[in-house]
């Protein structure tokens, strides 16, 4: 593997909080190494080393002594058992691993709770994180930006994750800083759960380029309708994770038709204005393990405009069936397209095709994508969208494309966060827990506020 790093790519620094943050960022890794590793590529070898040494740099460094990639990554918590078990587990793995080193441990957990996360658990952590992120950065030649994978349901992720991110931000102001927020299930993981994510939202929001948000409740409809899964666990939750992050930050190239980005590129791309900094990424075709052997050869221009159907807004009348387009497999003919349809208004798109065969001949997505405005008027149309290819193969699959996107339907899962919150909070339930730790209501107040503000933003595009 040592030949993988001989050209280098702007570096990504991982930083994984909490349970679920390292739990994720663990599948993450290994997902980028099982493409990096992938058989069948379709491109040529040239290409091929090219695309692994750019991938590895990005997202690893090569240790010497057990020739095996090591990832760039930052293991935080406040109770040493899931990072024990990740570490324990890459130390076999003969691909890839972590560096113990770069691991900040705390010890009696954070309760559930943003406020001791956030008032004791992260300041006692700052320092070792601060070095341990130090450390990491100082190998790489040069470093694109920071990423935090977290959950906003816990202590841990939510309270310290904010905690570490707002403090380490001046150090690294120049650099992309950007998040994936991973948001609990609506009908609940922690009584408090409510209360942790409106803290964490309000909090990423104002020291983070851009946040992606990850829905629990979408992630497990994906796996149940498009994978089949009769029972659905949390890592098969974090392998759809892995597999859209891997789908929409893995290297792309620059074609005739289509311009190379950096992941940098993409933040800076996706969230171009400092009130519209939430985004999503839908992604197609998910095909079930026993079923890849049968893949369809569906055209590129079929797939392409599935994904332009994913932002179609659903009929505001009360009685009517929501259509969710990401929990459908492309058709083998192009979906109807017609004047009454209505989109989200978006920000910005960014739409990420992997596999062979595609040329602008055959596809024109922006044609679909920029066919109405649905985008603000103070957004400029070569902005508003853009196509980006990587011609490698992806996941196995022949086909593979990922939708980036900041439109307006972020408000809907932001609205329930806010008004379940605050009928917890008119009742003052659960208060007494968090200002104990020194939280006051005046700061509860304050990330209402910010987040209403955010959706009101978000609501008036599509006005």
């Amino acid at each position: 593997m040592t030949s993988f790093l001989k050209y280098y790519s702007m570096a990504l620094t991982t930083i994984q909080f909490g349970q679920c943050g390292n739990q994720v960022g663990h599948e993450i890794f290994s997902t980028l190494v099982k493409d990096i590793i992938a058989p069948k590529p379709g491109i040529s070898l040239h290409d091929n080393d090219e695309y692994v040494q750019s991938a590895c740099s990005q997202w690893f460094e090569h240790n010497d002594g057990l020739d095996k990639l090591c990832a760039r990554a930052v293991l935080v918590d406040t109770e040493n058992k899931v990072v024990e078990e990740l570490l324990r587990k890459q130390s076999s793995n003969s691909q890839w691993m972590y560096n113990r080193k770069s691991c900040a441990i705390g010890s009696g957990g954070a309760g559930n709770n943003w406020a001791l996360g956030y008032q004791r658990k992260g300041p006692e952590l700052l320092e070792s994180v601060s070095e341990a992120l130090r450390v990491e950065n100082e190998k790489a030649d040069r470093l694109a930006g920071i990423l935090s994978i977290t959950s906003s349901a816990g202590g841990t992720g939510s309270g310290v994750g904010s905690f570490i991110m707002e403090n380490i931000h001046d150090e690294y102001s120049k650099k992309t800083f950007f998040n994936a927020l991973v948001l609990p299930f609506e009908e609940g993981e922690v009584v408090t759960q409510s209360y942790n994510t409106l803290l964490t939202l309000a909090k990423v929001w104002s020291v983070s380029d851009a946040t992606l948000l990850l829905q629990n409740d979408h992630l497990n409809s994906m796996l149940l309708n498009l994978l089949h899964y009769k029972n659905v666990g949390i890592s098969d939750l974090n392998s759809i994770i892995a597999l859209k992050m891997a789908g929409s930050f893995q290297p792309l190239q620059g074609t005739t038709f289509s311009p190379n980005m950096t992941v940098s590129d993409i933040v800076s791309h996706i969230a171009p204005h400092p009130a519209y900094k939430f985004f999503s990424i839908k992604s197609s075709p998910h095909i079930p393990r026993e079923s890849k052997k049968f893949e369809g050869s569906s055209q590129w221009n079929i797939l392409t405009k599935h994904m332009r159907q994913m932002l179609r807004m659903n009929s505001f009348s009360p009685d009517s069936v929501a259509v969710d387009w990401e929990l459908k497999q492309p058709s083998s003919v192009p979906p109807s397209m017609h004047s009454l349809q209505q989109f989200w208004c978006s920000v910005s798109n960014l739409l990420l095709t992997r596999g062979p065969g595609l040329s602008n001949a055959q596809c024109k997505p922006s044609f679909d994508f920029l066919e109405k405005a649905n985008h603000p008027r103070w957004v400029p149309q070569e902005a508003a969208f853009t196509h980006c290819h990587q011609t490698r193969r992806f996941n196995d699959q022949d086909k593979f494309a990922c939708l980036v996107t900041n439109n307006s339907q972020v408000h809907i899962p932001l609205n329930n966060v806010v008004e379940k919150a605050w009928k917890m909070f008119t009742h003052k339930a659960y208060l007494h827990q968090y200002t104990k730790y020194g939280l006051l209501e005046e700061d509860f107040v304050d990330a209402f506020v910010k987040i209403e503000t955010v959706i009101k933003a978000y609501r008036e595009l599509n006005v």
